[in-house]
């Protein structure tokens, strides 16, 4: 999560995969959160040890902070940073390429908004004083809700309001371009890009989506909705069946090559992303809200009656797995045109949040709290094999954003704090590797011997003997 108490996720798949593993990466390439959405890299052959002097090929500052994941397409890694900009870096060497913004204020024509780019910036200081006292207010509610008596807390309070509403009254003509209030951990870029290896799709907390080919020129651009979430979102799209699939509110299809909105489906929100795949040949999405849908049409193929708060749900050998305190897995086929679900177990886990969303290897299911506990599961039974405290140091509560990610053998889980243990997997826990780098909440991605670490300062590339 991507995200302030949340991940975010988007799936795919190759072509001889497809009752397998997520629909999209198939013959076109495509490319999005976790790359191919399972987190899984077999082939992946990444050093197991590192630091910031020690098998670095490179490392490159992005100007801003990101908890998005990044992708890789063409040779090139497309990711991130806050709030509202795409980035395009070149894997081999780490230079930035192209950035291209993406705020309410490049919905305009290009004239109105250089006009208002410059207002805006003319306007930044009493900007960023009103989003920190925003921010100020919303922790003294916090206070105020375990004492409602502190005098203290609701002086700066009474004192905070006054100023609130003085610096609106005073940018009242920028309100309408600014994002919606987020969590400090979750920002409006957690979303993750996806390619289909011509052109990249992005979305942000803004509710902001737009096209662009290989080179940064943009092929559209619009505003979706609006995230009804507390901490903002970290929804990342999906690429399937030749459709853009998006939860913002609710789940939204958009022809990907003009940004027409085809289909719009409610559906519970969460912080975890749809996931595409195909069941018997036909490609679904399912969402975090418990539905499964057409990606063609938005109809409700199935109805899980199931929610996923912040993470996003796994498919693999035709089962759908939800994986939280209350984990459950659900076999799906195709019945005259609608989707049959059996529920197959039900497992009870730590009842902490689930921020990072799992990973399935060899018939077991590898998942992990926001407070570093993992928790280790039989994918055909939920018996628990094991759980262990990975005393990764984070700070706690909320450490583990990242999603599990299988590289070779191996499996890579971090924390916010920056440490990334290595573990072997299996039925008994065994850890090979503990590393220091950057403060990350993103998912690392492997290519060949690199692997890829969007951290809140830079963006690494891991390779062995660099």
């Amino acid at each position: 999560m991507h995200a302030s108490s949340r991940p975010a996720p988007v799936l795919t798949l190759w072509t001889a995969l497809l009752a397998v593993f997520p629909l999209t990466v198939a013959a076109s390439g495509t490319a999005g959160w976790r790359t191919n959405g399972t987190g899984a890299y077999p082939d992946a052959t990444p050093p197991t040890t590192w630091s910031a002097d020690q098998n670095v090929a490179w490392s490159q500052d992005l100007g801003d902070w990101s908890n998005s994941t990044p992708v890789v397409s063409g040779g090139r890694v497309f990711v991130g940073a806050e709030p509202t900009k795409l980035v395009c870096v070149d894997l081999a060497s780490g230079e930035v390429l192209w950035e291209r913004d993406n705020s309410l204020v490049d919905l305009l024509d290009d004239a109105e908004a250089e006009k208002v780019h410059a207002a805006m910036q003319a306007a930044k200081p009493k900007l960023d004083e009103l989003r920190e006292a925003e921010s100020r207010l919303s922790r003294l509610r916090r206070v105020l809700r375990r004492d409602r008596n502190n005098a203290e807390a609701l002086a700066e309070q009474a004192q905070l309001q006054a100023r609130v509403e003085t610096l609106n009254a005073e940018l009242a003509e920028f309100s309408k371009y600014e994002p919606p209030q987020t969590h400090n951990d979750n920002g409006y870029s957690s979303p993750t890009p996806v390619t289909d290896g011509q052109r990249v799709f992005v979305l942000f907390g803004n509710g902001v989506a737009a096209a662009y080919d290989m080179e940064g020129n943009r092929a559209w651009i619009k505003q979706v909705g609006e995230a009804g979430l507390r901490w903002g979102m970290s929804s990342s799209p999906v690429l399937i069946d030749g459709v853009l699939v998006l939860q913002l509110g609710e789940l939204v299809g958009l022809d990907p090559t003009t940004g027409e909105e085809l289909w719009r489906t409610s559906s519970a929100e969460s912080y975890g992303s749809p996931i595409g795949f195909e069941i018997d040949g036909v490609p679904v999405v399912a969402s975090s809200g418990g539905i499964v849908v057409s990606p063609k049409t938005g109809d409700v193929l199935a109805d899980l009656n199931d929610t996923l708060e912040y993470c996003a749900p796994v498919w693999k050998d035709g089962v759908l797995y939800f994986i939280e305190g209350d984990a459950k897995a659900y076999k799906l086929t195709t019945s005259d045109g609608r989707i049959e679900a059996e529920r197959l177990w039900s497992s009870e886990l730590s009842g902490d949040r689930y921020y990072a969303s799992p990973i399935i290897h060899d018939g077991l299911i590898y998942a992990v709290t926001r407070g570093e506990e993992m928790w280790v599961l039989d994918a055909d039974s939920g018996d628990v094999i094991y759980s262990k405290d990975l005393e990764l140091n984070g700070p706690k509560p909320n450490s583990a954003y990242t999603s599990v990610t299988l590289a070779g053998d191996q499996l890579y889980i971090g924390c916010m704090g920056g440490t990334t243990v290595v573990v072997a997997t299996g039925r008994e826990f065994r850890e090979l590797a503990r590393n220091d780098l950057d403060r990350y909440r993103s998912s690392p991605v492997f290519v060949g011997d690199k692997m890829l670490i969007r951290g809140l300062e830079k963006l690494w590339c891991i390779q062995a003997d660099s």
